[in-house]
């Protein structure tokens, strides 16, 4: 999914753009989703 449109999503929802950032950050650490492309993220 592009981070574009989960940022967008999310500002739609009243949701921070940092927050968005932190928690996709977040589950990158956790190995939940991962990145094949700059951009884009995927669930594992």
């Amino acid at each position: 999914m592009p981070l574009r449109k989960i940022k967008e999503i999310a500002k739609e929802n009243n949701i921070e753009e940092y927050f968005v950032e932190k928690v996709i950050e977040q589950l990158r650490s956790n190995g939940e989703i991962y990145s094949l492309r700059e951009g884009y993220v995927r669930l594992t």
